[in-house]
């Protein structure tokens, strides 16, 4: 345990060190696009596919670039729009493959044949619609072309 707290000690030391001055702009933006490019490519699968998986791997991709542009937001307050779209976005799909997995599950039940219909239909309605949100949203964030997000991206990512 101790051990543990110095090393946590000496990570917050080196957080403070830290300076805005070093980032590298273009490094950034590069590393933010190339989130932008792989959530595109799983939006469309995910879209054109319409299986569990796609859905949960664009879950992944919607969610690095949440992590990324909420660590940008603050300084770039443009970003933030983008940030909380990523951020329902990871959440609708978050909720859709819980219910997937809940699907599977339920074929390993004991449950009656009228019950089971039942249960199964209600989740299926609830999966739709958490689909057809995160599409919107995917829209927003992905739908853009990719030169969009480079002009969008172009400027300085921070000012330091």
């Amino acid at each position: 345990m101790e051990r543990s707290i110095a090393k946590l000690k000496a990570a917050l030391t080196a957080i403070e060190k830290l300076s805005l001055a070093k980032l590298d702009p273009q490094g950034i933006a590069k590393s933010l696009f190339r989130s932008v490019k792989r959530g595109m490519k799983a939006f469309a699968r995910a879209e054109h596919g319409g299986e569990a998986e796609k859905y949960h791997e664009w879950r992944k991709r919607a969610k690095d670039l949440r992590y990324q542009l909420s660590l940008l937001s603050d300084l770039r307050p443009d970003l933030q729009q983008y940030s909380k779209a990523a951020k329902e976005l990871e959440q609708l799909l978050g909720d859709d493959h819980n219910l997937a997995v809940l699907l599977s599950l339920l074929g390993e039940a004991q449950i009656s044949g009228e019950q089971l219909l039942f249960v199964r239909t209600t989740i299926s309605g609830r999966q739709s619609a958490l689909r057809d949100r995160a599409k919107k949203i995917g829209e927003q964030l992905y739908g853009d072309k990719r030169k969009t997000w480079k002009h969008r991206l172009a400027a300085t990512v921070i000012d330091v």
